[in-house]
This record gives structure tokens, C-alpha cells and sequence, in this order.
């Protein structure tokens, strides 16, 4: 039997799928040879085979096969690549190589980055770089094939490669870098899935007189749809969590050039995003989920300092370089975009400021120290904070909790000039607190709310064991 799954993606945040520095870029995204935006089908195939090494470890070998002198055999599972598709959902490379044009635009989109010292809250040396990142509503079609190479059909290798669909199919899967930023999120908007038997004559010509459209012709194959087993109950948090906050004055991410903020030296930075209905590419402003971690970062390794508990829960959280190999966090940050009135903000929000230096011997202003920026400022200016769980541990979950607060009530502000009022943020207490979490198999949203305050306590007396242990 062979079975194949055709769908189209659209990535709900940015990606980066990307090589080495081309001298110009630090980390420029992976394009073809038309220069168009492309996720490489081995990528694909990694996170695959990560999935199933966590989820289903015992059918690996079977589904991505062995180098192992032992045990060598081939992978059953086949991936292609991510292929981008024009604004009408064709591909794109096809018009680009029967010389067709493509409208749809893929420039170049460039995000700047500063890694933060958790001991200074200030830019480490030669922290600063640049990502440049595949945008927000971008669509690719992918196909990935299940072939068993005319063996005799196994119905565990199919549950679990059932499992991995269903949950590929439903956007539990991140692709590329960054993900720690959430980029690599996507939704699928489109999917079919036929089934091939290989001991029949008619079936086998259908498979072999498949094209590489995005659909399969009509009555060709057997339709199939995967299905999802049962998981293991996880003991660790899982989810996502989403807080509603409100600006308290201005507030400037740097790194853009604001339209109509001339000659201004520091003006907040947008990020693109792609509507395939109206074919059209648009900008908002939002706080890059880089931003946002690098600030809780450095309140969690603040907190645990107070506490005299090293570093083991914050590498947890975060990630960490251990004995030269990276070691991967648990906690994602989502880009933020900012909105006032239900409605992204626009140029109107920006108001040029300008700033002197003062020389502190003198009292008088320094020479050639005059700057101007230009702050998102309104009184109405809101976000969400929203930032997925992978698996942490309840005293973690305690620690991140006391930084998220700080943060609610204006304690913890966020991008450039906080030390002269920028970046302060509060609880929108208008709006509701969201949250879909799974714990030790019970599920938590924002209804549950005599179920959140017995998770909370749960929280705090596992962080009292933890920490009390710790000192004695």
C-alpha cells in the first residue's frame, strides 16, 4: 500500500528555514533557484522523525528506516518540499519556469536582534544580529508519502504514521529556527489524502500516472484519513497561555523606519504579513516574541538569583549551551502585534521625541549627542502576551508565573528607554486572561476557575518543596 498527503500550509507566524551567512545577511532564509521562498523537505522530515522518536519511539526504525550495520534499512516515508504557491494558490515555480509572471512579492524581510546578559539586562558583547524571516499568512504545498514498498500491509507502522499526520495536520509541529520566538507555526487550510494498493493492477496505473498538482484527480485512489491514538498522559505542563496587556505610556521597539518620521534615529519596527484573499501584503507593529523572552529571561534569572537556586530551572525554560551542545527550551514566545480599538495601529501612533545627551561634568549638552525617536503613544495602545509550554515542571511553572506578574503590573517594561518611562505594560483588566493547558491529563481554560485556583495552589506548594529542599 502506499498512501500520500497533499495540503497546502500558511505559516501563522514567521519562518526561518535558513543556511549559512551569505556576507551580507547573518541568517538569510533558504530560497530555489527562482529565488523564491522554499521549506527544504529534509526540515520537514526532521521534525517528523523528532515527533515520532518522542511520541511513538518504537516505530522509527520502521517509518524512517537505519544506518545501523545491524539494522540498515530505508526510510517508508517520503517528504517534499514546501512549495511556495502565487496569491491564486498555484505553485509558484511552475509560472516562474514557463516564464509566467508571479505576483506574488518575496522580498526581503529583516529582523534585527540583540542578545540580552541575564546578569546586566543589557546587550552582551557581539550579541546584535540579523534574521531575515519568511512571513506571517505565506502559503506552501507539501506532499508526504507512506510507501510500503509492496510488503505485506502493517497496521502499527500505519497507526503511527496516522498519529504523525494527525498531528502535523492539526499545526502541533514548529519548522525551521527560532522557535523559541514561536516562529514556524502554521494552520492547515487544505488537505487530501488517497490511498494506493499496489497488488491491484488499476491502483498501481493510478499511482504511476499521478501528476505533481496540488489536488489528486477525481475518483483516482481511495480516499483515507488518518487518525489520531490516545496519548500518554504528560505529568509536565503543556499549552498555551495568553495575557492581555495594555501600554502605560510609549513604548519603542527599535529597528524600522516609520513612514512620515523623517531624519528620526530610532522609529519602532514592523514585521509583514501576507493575505492571500485580498493579494496584498500588509505591516503592523508588533513586539517581536524575542523581546518579550529576552525581558522574562532575565526577571526568571533575577528571581532564582534572589533565591540562591542556580540555573537548572532558567536553562530549563530557556534553553541553555551545555558541555557545547544547545539544549533546547520549553517556553516560546509569540510575536505580539499592537492594536487600539480592535484595529492594528497605524503612523498616526508615532510621535517624534527628541533627546539630548548631558555631559554630567558640565551639566550642559554634549557635542553631536542630539537624537529623536518615535514611540508608538497612545492611551488605548493593547497586546497579548501569548507563550506556549512544552513540558515544564510545576516549580518552573512558579518561577515564570512571578515574572509574567511583574511584567502585568508595569514592574518589568520592555524595549528601548525604559529608564526614561518607555515599555511600561499593565493587565488589560477589560479583557479575559485565555489559557489551554494540559496537565497530568486534565485539560485548564479560562472557565475553570475553581480549577485554576487548584492548579495555582498545586503550583505554589511544589515550588515551597522545591525551593526549601534547596536550602537545607
Amino acid at each position: 500500500m502506499i498512501y500520500i498527503v497533499r495540503c497546502i500550509l500558511e505559516t501563522k507566524t514567521p519562518l526561518h528555514c535558513g543556511e549559512a551567512s551569505d556576507g551580507l545577511l547573518d541568517a538569510p532564509v533558504i530560497r530555489d533557484a527562482f529565488g523564491l521562498w522554499r521549506i527544504p523537505g529534509s526540515t520537514i522530515a526532521g521534525v517528523f522523525r523528532s515527533w515520532i522518536r518522542r511520541h511513538r519511539p518504537e516505530a522509527e526504525t520502521q517509518l524512517f528506516g537505519s544506518e545501523r550495520d545491524s539494522e540498515q534499512s530505508s526510510s517508508k516515508l517520503w517528504v517534499s518540499d514546501g512549495q511556495l504557491l502565487d496569491f491564486d494558490n498555484t505553485l509558484a515555480w511552475r509560472k516562474a519556469i514557463n516564464g509566467t509572471q508571479v505576483d506574488i512579492p518575496v522580498n526581503q524581510y529583516i529582523r534585527d536582534h540583540v542578545r540580552l546578559d541575564p546578569e546586566t539586562g543589557a546587550a552582551a558583547e557581539t550579541g546584535k544580529f540579523d534574521e531575515e524571516y519568511v512571513p506571517k499568512g505565506v502559503r506552501f504545498f507539501c506532499e508526504i508519502t507512506l510507501d510500503e514498498w509492496f510488503q505485506a500491509h502493517d497496521d502499527s507502522l500505519l497507526a503511527a504514521f496516522g498519529d504523525l499526520m494527525a498531528a502535523f495536520l492539526s499545526g502541533e509541529l514548529r519548522f525551521g529556527a527560532s522557535q523559541a520566538y514561536n516562529y514556524g507555526t502554521y494552520t492547515v487550510i487544505q488537505t487530501w489524502a488517497r490511498s494506493f494498493d499496489l497488488t491491484r493492477e488499476a491502483s498501481t496505473e493510478a499511482w504511476l500516472s499521478l501528476d505533481d498538482t496540488e489536488t489528486f484527480p477525481q475518483n483516482v485512489g481511495e480516499p483515507w484519513s488518518p487518525t489520531a491514538n490516545p496519548m500518554t498522559p504528560e505529568s509536565d505542563l503543556y499549552g498555551t497561555l495568553t495575557i492581555p496587556l495594555r501600554a502605560q505610556g510609549p513604548i519603542l521597539i527599535a529597528g524600522g523606519e516609520a513612514e512620515g518620521a523623517i531624519d528620526t534615529d530610532l522609529c519602532f519596527a514592523k514585521t509583514a504579513v501576507y493575505d492571500y484573499q485580498k493579494k496584498t501584503v500588509y505591516t503592523v507593529f508588533a513586539i517581536p516574541g524575542s523581546a518579550l523572552r529576552g525581558a522574562i529571561r532575565h526577571r526568571v534569572h533575577a528571581i532564582l538569583g534572589d533565591l540562591s537556586c542556580g540555573t537548572h530551572i532558567e536553562d530549563d525554560l530557556f534553553g541553555a549551551l551545555v558541555d557545547k551542545e544547545a539544549k533546547r527550551g520549553k517556553i516560546a514566545f509569540a510575536d505580539a502585534i499592537l492594536f487600539a480599538q480592535t484595529k492594528p495601529l497605524d503612523e498616526t501612533a508615532c510621535k517624534t521625541v527628541q533627546h539630548v545627551s548631558i555631559d554630567r561634568f558640565t551639566g550642559g549638552a554634549m557635542d553631536a549627542q542630539l537624537f529623536n525617536e518615535a514611540p508608538l503613544w497612545r492611551d488605548d495602545i493593547c497586546l497579548d502576551c501569548t507563550l506556549t509550554l512544552d513540558g515544564i515542571a510545576p516549580e518552573a511553572a512558579g518561577i515564570l508565573l512571578h515574572a509574567l506578574c511583574d511584567l502585568a503590573e508595569s514592574a518589568l517594561p520592555i524595549g528601548n528607554g525604559v529608564n526614561r518611562g518607555n515599555g511600561r505594560l499593565a493587565l488589560d483588566r477589560e479583557r479575559a486572561i485565555r489559557c489551554d493547558l494540559v496537565w497530568n491529563g486534565e485539560t485548564l481554560n479560562e472557565k475553570d476557575t475553581e480549577k485554576a485556583q487548584i492548579w495555582l495552589k498545586r503550583i505554589n506548594d511544589a515550588c515551597k518543596e522545591t525551593f526549601h529542599a534547596h536550602a537545607v
